[in-house]
Formats: C-alpha cells, sequence, structure tokens
C-alpha cells in the first residue's frame, strides 16, 4: 500500500497540526503537501519498498525490518465523508486565520453581505 505521513516538529502552526497524520495516497488531500515560509514539517511518501521525502526527493530503501515496524506503528488511515472533511478543513482555516491575526475570515464574512457590483449599478 502506498501512503503519506505528514509530521510536525511538534512546535508548529495550526494549520500544519490539522495536516499531520497519514494519508492513503490517492485520498490525500493537495494541501498535505503544501509547505509555508520557515515551516519544518516533512512529507514522505511511503511504499512497500521505500520511502521518500517530497520535497527534497531524497529516497531511502526500506529493510524487511523497517517495512515492518512502519506498519506496526502506523496508525490506520481515517477517511472521512465529504461533510466532515468539510468541516475539519473550516476548523483548521478559522483556527489559522485566528492564531495569525489577519481577520480573513471576518473579511469574508463582511464580504458576503456587500452587494455585488451588478446590484450597487442599478
Amino acid at each position: 500500500m502506498k501512503f503519506l505521513v505528514r509530521q510536525t516538529n511538534g512546535k508548529c502552526c495550526n494549520w500544519c497540526a490539522g495536516l499531520a497524520g497519514r494519508y492513503i495516497y490517492e485520498d490525500a488531500p493537495e494541501e498535505v503537501f503544501a509547505k509555508h515560509d520557515n515551516c519544518t514539517c516533512t512529507v514522505e511518501y511511503i511504499t512497500d519498498k521505500y520511502r521518500e521525502n517530497v520535497h527534497t526527493k531524497k529516497r531511502y530503501a526500506l529493510t524487511p525490518e523497517q517495512r515492518q515496524e512502519i506498519l506496526k506503528n502506523a496508525p490506520k488511515p481515517t477517511r472521512f465523508t465529504k461533510e466532515q472533511a468539510g468541516n475539519l478543513q473550516d476548523r483548521v482555516l478559522i483556527g489559522v486565520a485566528n492564531s495569525v491575526g489577519s481577520g480573513i475570515i471576518e473579511l469574508a464574512r463582511k464580504m458576503a453581505t456587500l452587494p455585488s457590483a451588478a446590484e450597487r449599478l442599478f
């Protein structure tokens, strides 16, 4: 089985913490690959024969013992419904916006209540 593992250094932002985990490769969200400035997260692509850092492209062969260890200690992937994934994404994005203090969530709420350009013309 092919899967991705995103690991943090333990001192990360809410956005990275929300993405940390193990994903089945085919079901992984695109965001799992993303990095921001000064991000120290690692993302590894793991198969039954090797593991590869997706950012540095360094590849490491796995011994049979390492494969067993990874499979034994790795948590089972969580499969979310679209609704669960959307709720989780909303919580993570709100946490990031609140932790940075950018006000992007409040701005989006205000923009949603403003009339559109077409409505203002008529």
